[in-house]
C-alpha cells in the first residue's frame, strides 16, 4: 500500500494491527521488534497527521 494525505488514518490502523498481532513475537538478539516498529511509524504518521492539520488551520 502506498501511503498518501489520503490513506493516512488507514496506514496508521494497519500498523497499530501489526503491532497487536506481533506484540508477543519472540526475537533473536539483533533482531527488529515488529510490534515496536509498527508502533513507531503509526506514531510518527499520526503526529504528522496533525502537524499538518495545525499548518493548515494557521494558513486560514
Amino acid at each position: 500500500m502506498e501511503i498518501n494525505k489520503n490513506n493516512l488514518p488507514q496506514a496508521i490502523n494497519a500498523l497499530r494491527q501489526c503491532a497487536r498481532e506481533n506484540r508477543n513475537q519472540p526475537y533473536g538478539t539483533g533482531m527488529v521488534i515488529i510490534s515496536s516498529l509498527c508502533n513507531d511509524v503509526a506514531d510518527y504518521l499520526t503526529k504528522e497527521i496533525f502537524e499538518q492539520l495545525k499548518s493548515e488551520k494557521n494558513e486560514m
